[in-house]
């Protein structure tokens, strides 16, 4: 069976009835861990798209096991890089780049509200599964546990990694505006040097799995 590879970024141009312009994604998988790849992505709204204080080209990330998308500054302050300046110089390589800025200005705009680490750790866990049946303190040590252990689990599911963290996801967002500033290329969903084969033996593993899992819930 033929996939995408794994732990590969990828930036594409979204259609125009999708509401996106550009979209990077990945799916981050541990080598040898018995999990399935899990996928995180960044997108841009449409520059014409009405948001908060009319401001349009709003940068956010969908988390895993989080029901909606989450705007790219909160989560760079919930893991724990709060000034906008930091969040600046882990997406823009040269802070002579005023273009870039203007670009993630409505990211930093929209976000004003959320200064303090722990309010954007809160702001995540509510937007978990069932996050807003828990208290606060449970909603932040929730997202804590998704920030580590599912959000790029390639890259490490230990403490302390966070920064880490940033800077793959400064990466990603400095691909996904330079396609939109018109600076790059998106990716070609159908190059074969970013495929991969999945032969019989990881397949049926998989569906192993899949019904192993049901047995025990059922148990």
């Amino acid at each position: 069976q033929e996939r995408m590879a794994t732990n590969f970024v990828y930036v594409f141009k979204k259609k125009d009835v999708s509401g996106l312009s550009w979209q990077a994604e990945i799916r981050s998988n541990i080598a040898g861990a018995n999990r399935p790849p899990v996928q995180f992505s960044v997108k841009i709204s449409k520059k014409n798209i009405q948001l908060k204080n009319d401001l349009g080209g709003l940068i956010t990330a969908r988390i895993p096991y989080v029901k909606t998308d989450i705007p790219i500054v909160i989560l760079f302050r919930a893991l724990g890089i709060e000034s906008d300046k930091d969040i600046l110089d882990y997406i823009i390589f040269d802070d002579n780049d005023n273009s870039f800025k203007e670009l993630l200005r409505p990211s930093l705009e929209y976000s004003s509200d959320f200064r303090e680490k722990d309010e954007c750790l809160e702001y995540i866990g509510n937007k978990a599964t069932k996050g807003e049946e828990q208290s606060r303190y449970e909603r932040i040590k929730r997202a804590e546990e998704i920030l580590r252990k599912d959000l790029l689990p390639h890259i490490s599911i230990d403490k302390g990694n966070e920064i880490k963290k940033a800077y793959f996801i400064g990466y990603m967002i400095y691909r996904l505006g330079n396609c939109a500033l018109g600076r790059s290329y998106g990716d070609d969903r159908d190059h074969y040097g970013k495929k991969r084969l999945d032969m019989s033996g990881v397949l049926l593993s998989g569906v192993f799995r899949q019904l192993f899992r049901r047995f025990i819930k059922k148990t």
